[in-house]
């Protein structure tokens, strides 16, 4: 998905399928996509021709210290977004960015911290932003950290994808019903994920399988079309023994 510096006004529809098979496929992996977090760059200060050397700063320290503390490469998608004043009600317009990662409970405290001296004014600051109030908000995705697969999927993953895909050009079919809103001009990458989350790195077990068909009932969708036949007689007899 590498554009260089080539401006662009939407996502594109590969763009859309990109981000759901990758967030699906985390999912299908055990690493949820459990939190959110929005980062205003123009509240920070960036200037707007780095807001892209921000972020990889940004996110380099943070993924630093999730496998630091879980063993485990960060999984995590980004778009990027610079609405118009008055494209949403009550909105100023300005750049933000948009990511859904995977971050255990147990870590959630010290990573939504805001007091001074925090993880996250620190990283904000070494990334070259400024802190202030606004200039991150994040949450805990719905359902996220509930046994409910369904409720998961359906009011957190698949609601929050509708929301950071709204930038989706208007002139392509969206997989998801995506609700359009201009989402300004990008220089550069639009939207991306981690290296973690990448095709090549996909590997397939009846138990994924499971999931992936959970997935695509919610989502009334069949991404992910690289997974093996998900009616395989070796790994659907497999299944079926495991439910007997």
């Amino acid at each position: 998905m590498n554009r260089g510096k080539k401006p662009s006004q939407h996502l594109r529809a590969k763009d859309e399928t990109t981000l759901v098979d990758v967030s699906v496929y985390s999912f299908c992996d055990g690493f949820r996509l459990n939190c959110w977090l929005t980062l205003h760059t123009d509240k920070a200060g960036v200037d707007r021709s780095s807001i892209h050397t921000f972020f990889v700063s940004y996110m380099h320290q943070v993924s630093t210290w999730v496998h630091r503390n879980t063993g485990h490469p960060i999984r995590y998608l980004y778009v990027f977004e610079n609405p118009p004043p008055g494209s949403d009600p009550g909105k100023h317009g300005g750049f933000n960015i948009h990511v859904l990662l995977h971050l255990p409970r147990h870590l959630w405290p010290r990573f939504s911290s805001l007091t001074r001296g925090s993880l996250v004014r620190g990283w904000i600051k070494q990334a070259g932003g400024n802190y202030k109030p606004t200039v991150i908000v994040f949450d805990r995705l719905r359902w996220a950290d509930r046994s409910d697969v369904d409720g998961y999927l359906r009011y957190g993953l698949l609601g929050t994808l509708l929301y950071v895909l709204k930038g989706l050009d208007p002139a392509v079919p969206s997989v998801l019903g995506v609700e359009r809103q201009p989402q300004g001009v990008i220089h550069g990458k639009r939207s991306g994920y981690s290296r973690s989350l990448s095709p090549s790195k996909r590997t397939w077990t009846p138990e994924k399988l499971k999931r992936l068909r959970q997935a695509r009932a919610v989502f009334g969708y069949d991404m992910l079309t690289d997974a093996p036949l998900l009616f395989n007689s070796s790994w659907q007899q497999e299944e079926i023994s495991h439910e007997l």
